[in-house]
């Protein structure tokens, strides 16, 4: 009886290391590594060093002292919570930690993620009823942010809320800044720039 006992143990714990390393698999292969669990904890080791960097900058803009990075991109940041700035860049940089991958195309996803979250504080902001209405209903029915976002612009555009897109070339200089607090802070990955 015991040793079937510890047989049947050996099989779920098998299995266990089976699925998790399947999911990781899966989360690597659709670029979702943020999710995973070394994923999450590499968001939870960086997000506070990263959110202070960004205070940091912020302190700078508004002080007047230059910034080491593009200004405009800067300004982007001004009425966004740092830490919510720094979750969003280190989701960003952990979906492709285990591949190499170009840097625009991870400042790409950022400087998204960034004009997404302004987008829906501007929503927020402007409509908080409808926004609250949406919101709740949307946690309820779907984790898939593809679908909360399609949700969210739909109905912030039905309401009549225009809102101004952001230039692509700004977002990827805003997406690329983080790229590279994200890498001074966490040392979670390197930045290599090849000269053609």
């Amino acid at each position: 009886m015991l040793n079937k006992q510890k047989l049947l143990e050996k099989e779920m714990v098998d299995l266990g290391k089976k699925r998790y390393r399947e999911e990781n698999r899966k989360a690597k292969k659709g670029k979702h590594e943020a999710t995973t669990p070394a994923g999450i904890q590499f968001i939870r080791k960086g997000i506070n060093r990263v959110s202070k960097r960004l205070d940091e900058v912020k302190q700078l803009y508004y002080s007047g002292t230059p910034v080491p990075y593009d200004t405009h991109a800067v300004k982007l940041l001004l009425d966004l919570k740092s830490d919510v700035t720094a979750f969003l860049a280190l989701k960003g940089c952990v979906n492709h930690l285990s591949t190499p991958v170009k840097l625009v195309k991870v400042s790409q996803e950022i400087g998204n993620f960034i004009e997404d979250e302004a987008r829906f504080r501007f929503f927020e902001k402007n409509n908080p009823a409808l926004f609250g209405v949406v919101t709740r209903d949307l946690s309820k029915r779907t984790t898939n942010y593809r679908k909360q976002k399609r949700t969210l612009v739909h109905s912030s555009n039905k309401s009549g809320l225009e809102w101004d897109n952001w230039p692509s070339a700004l977002k990827l200089r805003l997406g690329t800044m983080l790229c590279e607090i994200v890498a001074e802070t966490t040392k979670l990955f390197n930045i290599d720039r090849i000269n053609v």
